[in-house]
């Protein structure tokens, strides 16, 4: 968000020299209005002293029904104190935080530490603990034992990561403890053998004594260890286990209290909150010896020196360490605040506290690197948009209040520290809240939480949730009846789950125990965990009008049944009556006259036709009093098939339902020949759908996910705050949507004009083959030579080089985005290129986040990469056989593309009809795909 900021801080920066000529209002009404510098060139050097100025002029009552604004110059502010916002009361007589300047306004919770507190380490008795060389090479220290700055423990007495304590940072990068093994997605994690509670027979005739609670335990790891003869007992002198000991939505953290190196056994210094289980999943954590990757550290608590190994970035002159407690900022009982253009980092409590208040808008702010949630709204008719909010230990967002706005922010990685799971990227409590707009990624258990009714989620972008645990969803709610009212619609939900936790494990939507579905409608869910959709026991849903590709179970309705061929769903009435009866709050909600008649007309309505006051009375008057009264009543009065899933469209989709507590309807599947990088289908395809399901529309990706208000021009790879960045969604510019039976219209591919110039090459002549297509791709600036001299027609094709071929047939559309693959610099003559091809899925890279530009391109790979163009522009083919003499030996991801092109008539075989996929490509041929690929879209 820096170049947005920058546009958004020159207009500010305008209307000072203006002297700020007011909005027109009715009753023109002078503003009062404080500047802050750090330079000295304004009214005050710091933010507290302009804070504590405002209070006295408002005591004085000199501000009364004025609006007041406070303008904070470019440069960093280091906070000595919490702020308590005042002024605002009204409308047009509220209070403004904003920043202005050439640069970013950061507000920081923490300090900048002197470079000179960082040196090499020179201790032997450290460096010779240290296993790996390279990290042994590079380690340093920061010694800040002058600061007197309480370090503590790890770890709360809860088995979990403690929630606040001082972090230090390189720039942007967390300095993590070290953690064996490392974080590399397959091999991240160990896993516990013949584990067992040291149960103290002392404390087991205690009243209410659980021995998993309260005693340590002890196990053996399952995996050999390769470097533990290395490890002396010093190594475990302050060090953790942390991992899902019990289940997978649950992660815990314990200290060491011994490690037996001959067995590979270790035992804890107390117990979890959990019962441990054998083959369950955990790391070791902060361990000096196991320093071995960038950003990795070691905190002496006792002579408070950080030990770590440098980042790539690492720069002396950039470490901050946090280390103010408390909400940084505070609006409470006050209305009509707004707060821009301003960056809140390095804290330790929250960035943001919304108390009591109302009409609050927060905009164009980032919120990073805090130990606690970034932003808590207990507020009512606020919105906080196109905002970034990164790298919090505990959480994003969390909003308490009614009839607020999350709206067009990128909300990103707030687990990626500390606790690992409930760390909501968004939780949604109150009611009547909207989350719409957002892209939201990367989290290690649910991105968003929803505890409250008539929540609505639209058009966010959705992935990489459950990244470490299980039996949860990406959004979740559950285990409270009186939540209603919740609707997802237009959202894509893409890249759910891991590979540690099989089966229904996570999914995009889970809605838990027994409550209310929401209304499921036009979404897109792909890659997405065993299930797209799951009802744990839970009622009266409708999934409709979805899109699913490469999913297993499009949704699983887990029925709540005591007989399944019955289908009552007896075990949900007695649930029902049991969380009412125990929760007079949800009790009186639900049998609220008010919210009777709001869902009269709703898809749910039929929940009170199962759960009728007078039975509730029945139930808890006496009447009936015994569990078995009880089940028969849920056997006689249960529900059965209530959600309900109909005109859906499957895609690379096992099963469209399976559970059996649900009903299915005109479910439609398509082939994905048929459908594009950007999930449109053909206009054969919307024929075919609109058949079934006339009111059927094509997604339009554009819509979806953070859209950047202010694109930048010229493209600019600029990122906000630091942060890393997503790549938005990109696609062609929308077309009307295709009326049924109309002929396929795919994008047009654009044809460029030829320029009259020669043909110079030494190299090429009008005998060769392919001349005319050398020709004809040089004349439209598609391909030139590797010299003036000399086309290379032999040469090979690198996957740098087709990406710029396919940009430059593209019309070298703007590039927005940062580069995405960590082999490829943003300098690099095909760096936009690469970037283009990833924001568009021609090509994604490889798993290891590499793209690998200078590799030479097979055919099959260059036939793989030239149909996802085409499905990007379009046109679409089909092709059940290449029919080449060797098609055995593509490639079986290769298949289809090579059969279509050849469909198509873009690429043929060669000598004797084999194809020669594994062959590289050469420029002669590369030439003559373009000229054909225009020749056939033409």
């Amino acid at each position: 968000m820096t170049t947005n900021k920058r546009i958004i801080s020159l207009l500010i920066c305008l209307s000072i020299i203006t002297s700020f000529v007011p909005m027109a209002r009715a009753e023109a009404v002078e503003a009062t209005n404080i500047y802050v510098a750090a330079d000295g060139s304004g009214d005050f050097t710091t933010v507290e002293e302009a804070i504590e100025h405002l209070k006295q002029l408002e005591s004085k009552n000199e501000t009364k029904n004025s609006p007041k604004n406070i303008y904070i110059k470019s440069g960093d502010y280091f906070l000595s104190d919490k702020i308590r916002v005042p002024g605002g009361s009204g409308e047009g007589q509220g209070f403004t935080f904003e920043g202005y300047g050439n640069g970013e306004v950061n507000l920081i919770g923490g300090e900048k530490l002197d470079k000179v507190l960082v040196s090499n380490v020179t201790d032997g008795s450290i460096l010779d603990r240290i296993i790996d060389s390279n990290a042994r090479d590079k380690l340093l220290q920061i010694d800040v034992s002058n600061l007197g700055i309480d370090f503590g423990d790890l770890k709360n007495d809860e088995s979990q990561p403690k929630r606040e304590m001082p972090t230090f940072y390189i720039g942007e990068t967390p300095l993590l403890p070290a953690r064996y093994p490392n974080k590399i997605a397959g091999s991240e994690f160990l896993h516990t053998k013949d584990a067992k509670v040291l149960a103290d027979p002392a404390k087991s005739s205690a009243p209410g004594y659980w021995p998993d609670y309260i005693d340590p335990v002890q196990f053996s790891v399952k995996e050999e260890l390769e470097r533990s003869d290395e490890w002396t007992d010093d190594t475990f002198e302050n060090a953790y286990i942390q991992g899902f000991f019990c289940v997978d939505y649950e992660c815990e953290m314990m200290k060491i209290a011994d490690f037996n190196n001959d067995t590979n056994t270790l035992t804890t210094t107390a117990g979890f909150e959990n019962p441990i289980y054998d083959n369950k999943r955990f790391y070791f954590l902060n361990m000096l010896d196991e320093i071995d990757m960038p950003g990795e550290s070691y905190l002496d608590v006792d002579s408070q020196v950080l030990y770590f190994m440098p980042t790539d970035n690492f720069k002396a002159d950039e470490i901050y360490l946090s280390n103010f407690k408390g909400d940084m900022f505070t609006i409470a009982d006050q209305s009509y605040v707004t707060i821009r253009n301003i960056n809140f980092k390095y804290s330790i409590g929250r960035s943001l506290q919304l108390h009591n208040a109302h009409h609050i808008t927060i905009e164009n702010c980032t919120f990073a690197h805090t130990d606690s949630d970034a932003i808590v709204v207990s507020a009512r008719n606020s919105v906080i948009r196109n905002c970034e909010v990164y790298d919090t230990k505990s959480g994003g967002i969390a909003v308490y209040g009614h009839y607020n706005l999350i709206e067009n922010n990128l909300i990103h990685d707030n687990t990626a520290r500390g606790t690992k799971t409930y760390q909501n990227s968004v939780l949604l409590n109150g009611s009547n809240n909207t989350l719409k707009n957002n892209t939201i990624y990367n989290n290690a258990h649910q991105v968003i939480g929803i505890g409250g009714s008539n929540m609505e989620i639209s058009y966010n972008e959705i992935y990489n949730a459950c990244l470490e645990s299980g039996d949860t969803g990406a959004i979740y709610y559950g285990r409270d009846p009186s939540i209603m009212g919740i609707k997802i619609h237009d959202n894509y939900f893409h890249d759910i789950g891991n590979a540690y936790v099989t089966s229904y494990g996570q999914q995009s939507i889970f809605c838990d125990d027994g409550s209310i579905m929401p209304h499921i409608y036009h979404n897109i869910f792909e890659n997405s965990g065993g299930a797209a959709i799951k009802a744990h026991g839970a009622q009266f849903g409708l999934v409709e009008d979805n899109l699913f590709v490469n999913v297993n179970t499009a949704a699983y309705f887990q029925s709540w049944a005591q007989n399944n061929s019955q289908q009552i769903q007896n075990r949900w009435y007695v649930w029902v009556h049991q969380n009412l009866t125990d929760n007079q709050s949800r009790y009186d909600k639900v049998f609220d006259q008010a919210v009777m008649e709001e869902y009269k007309d709703s898809y749910f309505k039929a929940f009170w036709d199962y759960v009728k006051v007078e039975d509730w009375d029945m139930l808890t008057d006496g009447t009936i009093n015994s569990d078995e009264d009880l089940q028969r009543v849920a056997l006689e009065k249960g529900p059965a098939y209530t959600n309900t899933f109909r005109d859906n469209i499957l895609v690379d989709t096992r099963y469209a339902t399976s559970g059996g507590n649900g009903t299915e309807e005109n479910t439609i599947v398509m082939d994905k020949s048929k459908m594009n990088a950007n999930f449109k289908f053909n206009n054969d395809a919307l024929s075919e759908i609109h058949a079934q399901n006339p009111d059927y529309t094509n997604f339009d990706l554009s819509k979806i996910g953070y859209i950047d208000p202010n694109p930048p021009t010229p493209p600019s790879s600029g990122g906000g705050g630091g942060g890393s960045r997503p790549a938005p969604i990109s696609s062609p510019s929308p077309s009307p949507s295709p009326t049924p039976g109309a002929s396929p219209v795919p994008s047009p591919i654009p044809l460029p004009s030829p320029q009259p110039k020669p043909i110079t090459f030494t190299d090429t002549s009008t005998d060769n083959w392919y001349y005319n297509a050398v020709k004809y791709v040089f004349e439209r600036n598609l391909m030139v030579g590797m010299s003036d001299t000399e086309f290379a027609p032999d040469v090979k094709v690198t996957r740098g080089m087709i990406s710029t071929i396919l940009w430059r047939l593209d019309g070298e559309q703007p590039v927005l985005n940062q580069v995405p693959f960590k082999d490829v610099a943003s300098d690099k003559w095909y760096a936009k290129s690469i970037t283009w091809m990833k924001d568009n899925a021609i090509s994604l890279g490889y798993e290891d986040g590499e793209f690998r530009p200078d590799r030479q391109i097979t055919r099959e790979e260059m036939a793989t990469i030239i149909a996802r163009y085409l499905e990007f522009k379009g046109v679409l083919a089909q092709g059940n056989a290449a029919g080449f003499a060797d098609d055995f030996d593509i490639s079986a991801w290769a298949k289809d593309s090579t059969a279509r092109l050849k469909t198509l008539g873009i690429m043929g075989g060669r000598g004797d009809n084999d194809f020669d996929p594994k062959a590289q490509t050469s420029r002669a041929e590369t030439a003559q795909i373009l000229m054909n690929i225009l020749a056939t879209t033409d």
